[in-house]
């Protein structure tokens, strides 16, 4: 499954990335006409891989809101993927309290160092 930027979903995307037609569901689009997925099958249905890029920014964007994001969007098996920039923050460490809100939120997170980049 795939999210488009506007939180629309899409099942698969073929070799190109390009959208593929026959995998696409419009229930999942409301501005095609279908009808919204419940909040009950958007949680059976999580997604594999998600993605997070530069996000971590506490003075622009508010941490708690990103991990429940992440937390709600995230099954048993999905894997969350988060890079960012280490910025100085005067009220607190992004990264403490990013770490501090996923494990509230039972999520497990690991940093992978440069090195193993």
């Amino acid at each position: 499954k795939y999210l488009w930027g506007d939180g629309s979903m899409i099942s698969e995307l073929d070799y190109n990335g390009d959208v593929d037609k026959e995998s696409f569901s419009p229930q999942h689009n409301d501005k095609d006409g279908g009808s919204k997925i419940s909040r009950s099958e958007e949680k059976s249905s999580s997604f594999d891989v998600i993605l997070v890029s530069d996000c971590v920014l506490p003075k622009l964007y508010p941490i708690g809101p990103l991990v429940d994001a992440i937390n709600e969007l995230s099954g048993p098996n999905t894997v969350s993927l988060l890079s960012y920039e280490q910025r100085y923050y005067p009220e607190f460490d992004p990264k403490e309290e990013f770490c501090r809100l996923a494990e509230e939120r039972n999520l497990v997170v690991r940093t992978v160092s440069q090195d193993d980049l």
